[in-house]
């Protein structure tokens, strides 16, 4: 091979190498560059993440904290239900009110609301419970007779209060017929928010929920329309094998206590 031949390659492989690097450097660098960035932003998500987790969390009390207290309802006579008042704000039951007709039963602990309806006895001579195709809710409220004891009456017997019973269960006799426990309250409001009276569940005869055959309640002793006052619910129970035939009542009974 002739020098000037020799030359002429060395010069045009030389400018082949040049032409490769010159088109591959960038796409190199390219590369290097993307994987710089990538690593600064999973540091700087790392730092940030360390420093939230670091960071002492603010809690709102009104979410999170056990001892907030709800904020009352407007719509509730006594938005301080299940508050327990000092003795300085104590006084005895019905001190200083005229008797009222009741027109919602409270349960605080059961969080039950029962608007009272005034009814008369059935045509078979039965105590009232709530209609079916009344203004009010069958399954959540309370019926009583208008001749019935009125609350803070001294002297007229006890608030009979008629309740519903569902197979299925979700109504008021229901929840208090599983769930009433000696010690809980029961309040009575009239038609003015002052006009409040409480009651304490009490056993009657030993025990809470005492349950009597169609018939055989004694009612006497149970429901007086005289004597002192109190509070009774009464509705419909049965044991396991024949609920739902309704051959039982269950009563719930409150004595007057001190209200704050």
């Amino acid at each position: 091979m002739s020098p000037h031949l020799n030359k002429s390659f060395q010069v045009t492989s030389s400018t082949l190498e040049g032409g490769a690097m010159s088109k591959h450097a960038p796409r190199n660098k390219g590369v290097l560059a993307f994987w710089v960035v990538i690593l600064v932003v999973t540091v700087l998500f790392a730092a940030f993440g360390l420093r939230q987790y670091l960071q002492p969390q603010a809690i709102d009390p009104q979410v999170s904290s056990p001892s907030a207290s709800p904020t009352p309802s407007s719509e509730d006579p006594d938005p301080s239900l299940a508050a327990t008042p000092s003795p300085l704000q104590q006084k005895q039951a019905c001190e200083g009110q005229q008797p009222f007709e009741p027109k919602l039963a409270v349960v605080p602990a059961l969080k039950l609301r029962l608007p009272i309806a005034n009814l008369p006895f059935t045509e078979d001579g039965l105590y009232p419970v709530p209609l079916f195709d009344g203004p009010l809710d069958p399954r959540m409220s309370a019926a009583r007779t208008p001749q019935n004891a009125l609350a803070c009456a001294d002297g007229q017997g006890v608030v009979r209060l008629g309740a519903h019973t569902y197979r299925e269960g979700g109504a008021s006799g229901n929840l208090l017929g599983h769930n009433a426990q000696e010690g809980m309250t029961v309040r009575l409001y009239g038609e003015n928010k002052a006009d409040v009276a409480c009651y304490e569940i009490t056993p009657f005869e030993g025990e809470i929920t005492p349950t009597w055959l169609n018939g055989t309640v004694p009612v006497d002793r149970l429901t007086p329309v005289s004597g002192p006052g109190g509070v009774v619910f009464e509705f419909c129970w049965d044991k396991p094998s024949e609920w739902g035939e309704w051959n039982r009542h269950r009563y719930v009974r409150a004595v007057p206590v001190t209200c704050g």
